[in-house]
């Protein structure tokens, strides 16, 4: 899970926020509550616009709060 991650991030770094974008919502989906997960999704989605999954993708980042300081994907 962790090199999808961190391929999805390369690639929103790169310009192809669509296709991150899919990444991180089939990461999402299968791990509905991982908190990085749905930081990087709700990112994301922000650079792109998408107010609405964003907002949700923030508020389940939220809900778990996690520490990201120990929760690296590299």
């Amino acid at each position: 899970m962790k090199d999808i991650l961190k391929k999805a991030i390369e690639l929103r770094e790169h310009g192809e926020v669509r296709e991150a974008n899919s990444i991180l919502v089939e990461l999402a989906k299968n791990f509905p509550d991982n908190a990085e997960v749905n930081y990087q999704c709700a990112w994301s989605f922000a650079k792109h616009e998408k107010k609405h999954t964003k907002v949700i993708n923030f508020k389940a980042m939220f809900k778990r709060n996690v520490d990201f300081n120990k929760n690296k994907y590299n």
